[in-house]
């Protein structure tokens, strides 16, 4: 300044101004110097560790979370540059902390104190980064611009979880402290997003390329839950190990052309691999049926093989463009085939993992936080009821701009195109089914394989469109089921299947042309070719609109299931392995708390009502059918045969559903066209299902209220049975039954000593972590104290809540016909008229009462007529069940029991007594067929003379018959077996037909005879015509 002044006093003195004019150009060197560095921003920070301790109000200790080795480094100039690296992070288990757990001498660095290894929450395996994450933009007018703006590159180790039931719901109470402050946090971020929206949306659309790699975190679940910290030696515990896969996300931005225009569209590539599922388990390698010797072995199983997903994400720049017939958003998935395996003792560990994962998840109640004064919530309590602790509003909606232009009013055009296609194909999804615990360590895994499921060609498609309407489908290409035990001797294996269709009817004429049958395949390895359906086997579709309830159709086409009792028994007995057996007493707690439950639903129910959005469904399933074999170790097995035209299950106010001609016939197996008869002529039964639920007021001391009515509506119901039917029911169930009750010793080998080895493990185990779990006492107040809750809850919602249950049945008729095989008639036949069933609250105690008129009739086959056995008689049948498990019957009538015994009733009844002890006692035998079927009359021939006889239709009857009426010889003496009618027509008839032949004699002499009536046991006479030399002659019909 003094020099300034100097120069100003000089007058413009040249001299002295020339050093002023270097200080200025100095000065502004200086100044852009400074600026230059001002413009550039250099930060270097290197972190070497730091430890959080959470821990509850109280200060007790929950857990140690790490973090080591973190470095930092940014750049910005006119770019920026960020490059930032986390070496280690781990988070230790605090609970019930001993001072012996952690060794307080210091390490090898002097810095900190080993932890105990086992108490490891999550850490990083390894020398591994937990992350290393680089970012930089880029000029667009440079000589090297990649084509983005912005590129962000990220590497992520392999974290290790061990989901530990205590401490992991320790640190959900601990998080949940936390709610107010993610309130507030939401609640700020929503009004800076409604401020900013605008000014981001106008903003000129940048290119970002990002490359994410994750290595495969892995999850382990030890079984319960629980890891025996205290243990030492022999604390090995069997864990379940899950891996996500590898996660790699990456981008490119790509120009598509369609439409005759260049898009430009940002492909998002992401894959995730190797995802699996295995289990862990420690196996005494030298036990016995003297016990094992303290020696394990350590036996890995894969549950789920590696698993590979892939992914296209094609993102359209700038959002919607009008005239742009691509979505916005267009992803296309791939899965690999996925084989997953599962034993019996797997099953029960995962089954359990599930309650334990639900009793830290499943509750919003159990992770309030500990019952400690806070003055913050204590001095402003209204304050955070109603501004904090409410939910947050919902975000603003963001207008899609045009970069420079204004917002466009919305069309209805405008709102229908589609910003989401999605589209997932998966080849196979295979399940593997092992009795017993899986594996014995020196046999083969494949020893105790028993079922398999193959779902194959599964696609899933999804479109969402700007107006809230979306749509979605699942396909199925087809469900199969095959019965995989090693050395078995069903000869049905393949015991879930489609129904042959058109082109698979030709593929088996053309197996059963060459010796091989379609139906006994046996299971392969390689899943099986669809390309022959004509269409999925399931499809569903899913519409979903906004303020309108979801519609979801599902369609189920033809599916065929065989039913082999052995087998059968083998998946209820793996599906229920994971449930105890329940005592008497133990039944009837259950049975109170299932009341309660119910209860408590209804109560529930009623608030979820106004909060949820409605649903609306129809399941259509079209010709199912249910194979119950009889002998599946020969091809030529008898089948019991359930088919249905149609099931229908709808829900739209009300559930509904309708089974269309249900049918049952038998047959055997491998000439089912041949041999098969009706048992159950087709009938239909429709269902309706009320169920309406009105919420109580506690402050007005009203109760909640669920009201179920049911209304089911049964057709005529018709059954012929023969002798050899009765018989071949009653053999099916007797084998069920031996097979439900049968003893340990009587179970084949290889499923005995699978399952023995599945008791043991089980029980081993269970006593081992019965004892562990006994060691820290908070684990065993935590459990007690759920528990009691959530009975003490159940019990509060059942006294507070009225469940009314009402079902009524009507059935239209009931006819049961007996028909004897030998001859193909019937024998009894018992009817029943239209009759209710009533039932009611069969959630508290069951009630059922009805009322029913019955008649009984016998057929006389003398005069082919039937007759009154047991006169129509009513009688009522009333069955209770009490709150104790106790349950009455009264049958009661007021009628007159009138039976009509006659002596041709008492002879058929003999007859029909020794037929089917007869059956019974003969081994059992193929249904006869057409070419072999025993013919019911005999014709004999004792008029001297040979002759023609036929079957004689009354006028206009013949097409209704499928009999040949051709004439037939019958010489003089001769005897011939004789049919009037199909054996299946004659099954069929419910009443009696009259029976008619027509004789013609071959010296030609007489005209021939029709309407020889043969259905009464009689002889008359017919005139021959014309007369022979003034002589009458008369033929002369026996009927015996």
């Amino acid at each position: 300044a003094a020099q300034q002044e100097g120069g100003d006093h000089a007058g413009g003195v040249k001299k002295k101004t020339k050093p002023n004019d270097n200080k200025k150009e100095e000065g502004s060197m200086v100044a852009s110097l400074i600026q230059e560095a001002l413009d550039t921003i250099r930060v270097d920070i290197r972190f070497k560790g730091t430890d959080f301790g959470l821990c509850h109000d109280d200060g007790t200790p929950i857990a140690l979370l790490s973090v080591t080795k973190a470095t930092m480094r940014i750049l910005v100039t006119d770019l920026i540059f960020v490059q930032a690296k986390i070496g280690s992070l781990t988070l230790s288990d605090q609970l019930d902390l001993n001072a012996n757990d952690n060794d307080n001498d210091d390490d090898a660095g002097g810095n900190k104190p080993r932890q105990d290894p086992r108490r490891l929450l999550l850490y990083i395996k390894g020398d591994d980064e937990l992350a290393d994450f680089r970012y930089e933009t880029f000029d667009p007018q440079s000589a090297g611009y990649p084509g983005h703006h912005a590129a962000a590159r990220l590497r992520v180790g392999a974290a290790h979880l061990a989901f530990i039931e205590r401490p992991i719901r320790e640190l959900m109470e601990f998080g949940s402290r936390f709610s107010a402050m993610h309130g507030v946090f939401e609640a700020a971020r929503a009004a800076y997003n409604s401020t900013t929206t605008t000014a981001m949306a106008k903003q000129e659309q940048q290119k970002w390329h990002f490359d994410v790699c994750m290595s495969a975190p892995v999850i382990t679940f030890p079984r319960d839950g629980y890891v025996p910290y205290a243990s030492h030696g022999g604390g090995s515990v069997d864990v379940l190990v899950a891996q996500p896969g590898e996660l790699t996300v990456s981008n490119e931005f790509t120009t598509v052309r369609e439409a005759g225009r260049d898009w430009d569209v940002n492909h998002v590539s992401l894959a995730l691999r190797r995802i699996g599922i295995k289990t862990v388990f420690f196996v005494d390698a030298m036990a016995s049926e003297h016990g094992a010797f303290g020696q394990s072995e350590e036996q890995v199983l894969l549950m789920l093989e590696d698993v590979d997903y892939y992914m296209d994400m094609h993102l359209l720049m700038g959002g919607h463009i009008d005239g742009c017939p691509r979505p916005v958003t267009e992803l296309i998935g791939a899965l690999s085939p996925i084989k997953m395996k599962l034993s019996e003792y797997q099953y029960k560990m995962v089954y359990d993992l599930l309650a334990v994962i639900g009793r830290v998840f499943g509750t919003t109640d159990s992770l309030a936080a500990p019952d400690i004064e806070d003055p913050l919530i204590s001095g402003d309590h209204r304050l955070l009821d109603h501004s904090v602790m409410s939910p947050p509003p919902p975000p603003l909606p963001l207008p899609e701009v045009q970069s420079g232009s204004a917002p466009p009013a919305a069309t209805e055009d405008s709102a229908q195109y589609a910003t989401i296609d999605l589209y997932v194909t998966l080849t196979t999804i295979q399940l593997e089914l092992f009795a017993g615990s899986g594996f014995v360590v020196d046999s083969s895994v494949q020893r105790n394989s028993f079922a398999r499921m193959d779902i194959n060609g599964l696609s899933v498609k999804y479109r969402a469109k700007a107006n809230g309407d979306s749509k979605a489908e699942l396909a199925i290409a087809a469900v199969r089921a095959y019965d995989t035990r090693p050395g078995t001797e069903n000869q049905f294996t393949q015991i879930i299947s489609p129904t042959t269709t058109a082109p698979q009817a030709e593929a088996a004429a053309a197996a059963a042309a060459a010796g091989t049958h379609g139906m006994h395949a046996m299971a392969q390895d390689a899943p099986v070719d669809e390309d022959a359906l004509s269409s999925p086997q399931v499809i569903c579709h899913v519409d979903m609109r906004p303020q309108q309830d979801m519609v979801v159709l599902v369609t189920l086409d033809s599916p065929r299931i065989i039913l082999v009792l052995d087998h059968v028994f083998l998946l209820v007995n793996f599906a229920m392995s994971v449930f105890p057996q329940q005592t008497d007493n133990t039944a009837q707690v259950q049975s109170t708390a299932r009341n309660h439950a119910v209860a408590a639903a209804a109560a529930s129910a009623a608030s979820a009502e106004s909060t949820t959005g409605g649903l609306i469904y129809k399941v259509d399933v079209l010709h199912p059918e249910i194979i119950l074999l009889a002998a599946p170790r020969s091809r030529s097995s008898e089948a019991l045969v359930l088919s249905v035209k149609q099931i229908i299950l709808a829900q739209e106010g009300m559930f509904c559903m309708t089974m269309d001609e249900i049918g049952v016939l038998l047959c055997t197996i491998d000439r089912r066209a041949e041999t098969s008869r009706s048992v159950m002529d087709p009938f239909t039964v429709i269902m309706t299902m009320d169920s309406r639920v009105t919420s109580g007021d506690v402050r007005r001391g009203t109760r909640s209220h669920q009201a179920t009515d049911i209304s089911l509506d049964v057709g005529n119901l018709l059954m012929r049975v023969g002798l050899n039917d009765i018989r071949l029911m009653l053999d099916i169930f007797n084998t069920a039954m031996a097979l439900m009750y049968r003893t340990p010793d009587e179970v084949p080998a290889p499923v005995r000593e699978a399952s023995t080895a599945a008791s043991q493990f089980v029980d081993e185990l269970h006593s081992r972590s019965a004892g562990t779990l006994s060691a820290p006492p908070a684990l065993g107040a935590t459990h007690g104290s759920s528990s009691r809750s959530s009975t003490d809850m159940a019990g509060q919602s059942g006294a507070a809540a009225l469940v009314k249950e009402t079902m009524r049945a009507t059935v239209a008729g009931l006819r049961l016909v007996v028909i004897r095989d030998a001859l193909g008639l019937p024998a009894y036949a018992c009817t029943a008229r239209e009759f209710h069933v009533d039932a009611s609250d069969w959630t508290v105690g069951l009630r059922v009462q009805s009322s029913v008129q019955v008649q009984a009739s016998y057929f006389n086959r003398r005069n082919s007529h039937w007759e009154p056995l047991v006169e129509p008689w009513r009688f009522g049948v009333h069955a209770q069940r009490g709150a104790g498990g106790v349950q009455t019957v009264d049958v009661s009538a007021t009628d007159r029991l009138l039976v009509n015994a006659s002596h041709a009733a008492v002879e058929e009844t003999l007859a029909v007594l020794a037929a089917l002890s007869a059956a019974a006692a003969a081994p059992p035998s193929p249904v006869v067929g057409d070419g072999a079927e025993r013919m019911p009359y005999v014709l004999v021939n004792r008029t001297g003379i040979d002759c023609h006889v036929w079957v004689d239709l009354a006028p206009g009857a013949a097409e209704e018959r499928t009999i040949d009426t051709a004439p037939v010889l019958l010489r003089d003496g001769a005897s011939l077996p004789w049919r009037f009618e199909d054996w299946r027509r004659r099954r069929a008839q419910v009443e009696a037909a009259p029976h008619h032949v027509g004789i013609q004699f071959a010296n030609g002499q007489w005209e021939w005879l029709r309407r020889v009536q043969v259905d009464r046991a009689d002889v008359r006479h017919y005139a021959l015509r014309p007369a022979l030399d003034g002589v009458g002659h008369r033929l002369a019909v026996d009927v015996r």
